[in-house]
């Protein structure tokens, strides 16, 4: 990939950009916020092609229980791209993910990944909780639109804490949305996972999803009997 692409495709994980293109010539310009990204000429031209680009919503789910089931089929239904990570084979299958990009193997080995991915939608959910954290911090580690974790509001707050401590940065943890808590009260599986695909109806200006719109809290989920999620 040459200089401009990496420069393009950077400017997009922050975000939509504007491409201004002269038609004629084939001289391009990226922007971003008004200002110049990259060029793919050294002088100045004058564009009469003027065009929004951002990237497609991307969905990665950490975990495949009850909860991301029906997180994916809703998601399905609106032709997102989804990608769903999970060391459980017997439940991440081809008949419960037609349409998702599958990825089984230990966390360990799942969170030492890089996956084709532009700031996408982090939601995490992992079986009996035991990689929530981790996976909060490789979701924090990477460009994301919106990053939410099922859990308490003790929970919650003592991954945050934890992150902070880390030196994730405060403002950048409230950006990427609350952690998904609550006051103990109790909802099935499927009114969790509509709960949390409210991020498809919370839009910044610009096209892409909006963490800050996104405050609504949820709390517990049922559990089997085995104390999937």
């Amino acid at each position: 990939m040459n200089k401009y692409y990496e420069e393009f495709l950077k400017a997009l994980k922050g975000g939509s950009v504007e491409r201004r293109t002269n038609t004629a010539t084939g001289d391009e310009a990226i922007y971003q916020n008004g200002n110049i990204i990259i060029s793919n000429c050294k002088n100045s031209f004058t564009p009469d092609l003027t065009e929004t680009v951002k990237a497609e919503p991307h969905l990665i789910l950490f975990g495949s229980g009850h909860i991301a089931k029906a997180l994916y089929d809703l998601a399905a239904l609106q032709h997102m791209k989804i990608t769903v990570l999970d060391d459980r084979e017997e439940l991440l299958t081809e008949g419960r993910f037609p349409y998702a990009e599958r990825y089984i193997a230990p966390f360990a080995e799942l969170l030492g990944r890089e996956y084709a991915a532009i700031a996408p939608y982090y939601i995490i959910f992992t079986h009996g909780h035991s990689y929530d954290t981790d996976c909060l911090r490789y979701a924090l580690s990477h460009p994301a639109s919106y990053i939410g974790m099922i859990g308490s509001k003790a929970k919650s707050e003592k991954a945050l804490k934890e992150m902070i401590e880390e030196g994730f940065d405060e403002i950048d943890l409230s950006f990427h949305g609350q952690l998904v808590g609550g006051a103990g009260h109790i909802l099935k599986c499927p009114e969790i996972g509509t709960g949390r695909f409210g991020i498809g109806h919370s839009r910044k200006h610009d096209g892409n999803f909006s963490a800050r719109g996104i405050r609504q809290r949820i709390g517990g989920g049922r559990r089997d009997a085995d104390g999937n999620v």
